[in-house]
């Protein structure tokens, strides 16, 4: 069981099930669910802006629909004390009891969804002595889960306050052996070298000996490298090991969009800006915008050059297409460094768009687009993605045979920006 909730202690279920019993009469009973209580799992959850609900993300079997109670708990100096009483059952956005609310996704018989337990007015915080949790009861099976509920997203008038300007969600880590460490820390210091101040990485596996080195590296209290990295910079590690079986097969990517749709709201209170991307996928802003920052140009030039527009205020999402870099010929599968591939479709690719979010603005995207609110522009003149990886089209199609292909140098420019920086973190390991 790895995901980040429990089982209730069972003097605490036992608690829980008496106040459940006690409130029976409260509302007339709904028909019973029809799924195993196997086939549901509460991942995390987060206030609604406002603070009146509370969604609760969950990874769920397509077929499965059961009933699911909640309750509030709070805290207290290291115990925990009942808050309210009242059984309320969660209920879709459009306020349909029992009913949840699917996430953009097409496959796998896993998949990841919300549903909403409202808050009861007499709950209150007290500082960070007293802390909420949510006690989920669900039926059939009579599964008791405890989660925390976190902050969430916060509104955007609320930008000044937040710890970081931007911020990156990686999609689930798998297959971490493919990496060499030189990889990863060329492609962490050039995020640090472009403005970028905090990553949250999902493992979706116990990772590589080799890969945990360096993650570890960075999760220590210790003195910068480089003069380009005098700046906060932090890394959170999310365990994403799903508690089924097969999960490799039975999800989608592991299910990158739940993913993504946890990290927007898990850090939506500590960050201005958010980019959704993958450790083969590298942004490199356009060699055209005024370099404010250094002696390239960075991520924080491009977010000062969309401010400027016109456009900005309305638009709280910004997607840059792909060029495709596929493996040199001489490569055995592990990736060596981001400055290896040089070769790439002469064409970009928008249907391969990866995107950069103002989380007070943006409540649920895909993969390649926002989906609440859908509206984005195209930032082509302002960055583009180097995705290392063979040419793809729509649905996952091959791109056709005569695809043209070009050397591209561009991403070399950065090579030195963080050559002393990359030395010395790798010195360390």
């Amino acid at each position: 069981m790895a995901m980040r909730y429990r089982l209730v202690p069972s003097f605490l279920a036992s608690l829980y099930l008496l106040f459940w019993l006690v409130n029976r009469r409260n509302g007339p009973s709904s028909p019973s669910g029809t799924s195993t209580p196997e086939n549901v799992f509460p991942v995390s959850a987060y206030h609604e802006p406002g603070g009146k609900m509370v969604r609760v993300f969950f990874l769920k079997h397509i077929a499965a629909h059961p009933d699911v109670y909640c309750y509030f708990v709070n805290s207290l100096q290291g115990g925990l004390r009942l808050t309210s009483t009242g059984r309320r059952r969660m209920f879709s956005k459009s306020g349909y009891p029992f009913h949840f609310d699917a996430l953009e996704e097409y496959k796998g018989k896993y998949r990841g969804y919300t549903a909403y337990c409202p808050v009861a007015p007499d709950i209150q915080h007290v500082g960070d002595r007293n802390r909420l949790f949510i006690l989920l009861h669900i039926e059939p099976g009579s599964r008791t889960f405890q989660l925390p509920v976190q902050t969430g997203r916060i509104s955007a008038n609320s930008y000044a306050h937040t710890k970081h300007r931007i911020s990156m969600c990686m999609t689930p880590w798998f297959k971490t052996e493919t990496f060499d460490p030189r990889f990863i820390v060329e492609y962490i210091e050039m995020q640090r070298a472009m403005g970028v101040t905090q990553m949250v990485v999902y493992l979706a596996e116990n990772p590589d000996p080799k890969v945990k080195r360096v993650l570890s590296a960075y999760n220590r209290r210790e003195k910068p490298f480089g003069a380009t990295n005098n700046r906060m910079f932090e890394i959170k590690l999310v365990n994403w090991v799903f508690p089924i079986e097969n999960a490799s097969n039975t999800t989608w990517y592991f299910d990158q969009v739940l993913s993504f749709n946890d990290c927007l709201h898990r850090i939506g209170n500590e960050t201005q800006h958010i980019f959704f991307g993958d450790f083969d996928e590298v942004l490199v802003p356009d060699q055209s915008l005024p370099a404010r920052y250094g002696a390239l140009p960075t991520w924080n030039d491009v977010i000062d050059t969309a401010q400027n527009s016109s456009w900005y205020e309305d638009t709280p999402t910004i997607c840059f297409p792909s060029y495709y870099f596929p493996p040199p010929v001489e490569n055995n599968f592990l990736e060596k460094s981001i400055f290896d591939r040089t070769n790439s479709t002469v064409e970009t690719y928008p249907e391969r768009k990866k995107c950069l979010v103002r989380p007070g603005d943006v409540e649920e995207v895909y993969v390649h687009w926002p989906r609440k609110p859908a509206n984005f522009r195209i930032g082509e003149d302002l960055a583009v993605i180097f995705h290392y990886r063979v040419c793809l089209r729509k649905d996952y199609n091959p791109c056709p045979p005569d695809t043209r292909y070009a050397p591209n140098h561009r991403l070399n420019a950065y090579r030195n920006l963080i050559k002393n920086s990359v030395a010395m973190r790798l010195s360390s390991l």
